[in-house]
């Protein structure tokens, strides 16, 4: 039981430092560029192609692990160290108990934006690949 427990205190870290990341994005003492550190991490957890596949249990969320520790690190050097940790903050407040429904709501809503995304770069292409044939 102690491992699995343990897993998921693992688990919920990733989870609240993709979070976080994500709290960056919208906090407005971020600068363009800092965001950029902020966005490619992201890229990187959410895109398919991975430095290890994602499909090896525990191995697959190293490389995601470490790409998310090494945007903050770099985020340390170039923004306020009390944004990261308001961001963090405002992370754990979302997982707790009280951000149950918040996080509900949260998940809800990023599903929908990613199916409205998934269909505008579907149809994007689709456009594009017809006009290509013409």
């Amino acid at each position: 039981m102690k491992i699995i427990e343990k897993d998921r205190q693992e688990i919920r870290k990733v989870l609240e430092e993709c979070l976080a990341l994500l709290f960056l994005l919208k906090d407005r003492r971020v600068h363009w560029h800092a965001m950029l550190v902020v966005l490619l991490p992201l890229a990187y957890i959410a895109s398919p192609i991975d430095l290890i596949p994602d499909g090896l249990m525990f191995f697959g969320q190293i490389d995601d692990l470490i790409v998310v520790r090494f945007s903050y690190a770099l985020l340390k050097t170039i923004i306020d160290p009390a944004v990261p940790e308001d961001c963090r903050e405002q992370s754990r407040v979302l997982l707790s108990e009280r951000g149950k429904h918040r996080m509900k709501f949260a998940i809800a809503f990023s599903a929908i934006w990613i199916f409205l995304l998934t269909f505008l770069a579907i149809s994007l292409f689709k456009k594009i690949q017809r006009h290509s044939t013409l």
